[in-house]
């Protein structure tokens, strides 16, 4: 089952990851909401927006 935006815009405030938790037929780990969220900046999208603070930089590219 695939869950678009639109079915998401009224979750908007709550955490999405808590939002999942409630919900005993869809597991999905952080990792795949992450690479979604960033798959969808890279197609220009708005997804990233919404998350409470900006990627955090790796070790290796603090260097």
């Amino acid at each position: 089952m695939t869950i678009t935006y639109q079915q998401l815009a009224y979750e908007q405030r709550c955490q999405i990851s808590g939002w999942l938790l409630n919900d005993q037929e869809r597991l999905i780990s952080y990792a795949s909401i992450y690479l979604h969220i960033w798959a969808n900046k890279q197609a220009v999208g708005d997804l990233y927006m919404y998350l409470r603070r900006p990627r955090a930089k790796s070790m290796a590219s603090s260097r």
